[in-house]
């Protein structure tokens, strides 16, 4: 999958998600993919 992609994807899950935890590993993942 392409960078840019898996950034919407990421943005994407981090909008829909209410988990605290969820939001916190997915926004280490876009600071890694960024």
């Amino acid at each position: 999958m392409r960078k840019a992609v898996m950034i919407r994807y990421y943005q994407a899950r981090l909008a829909s998600s209410s988990n605290r935890l969820e939001k916190l590993a997915l926004l280490n993942l876009l600071d890694l993919l960024a």
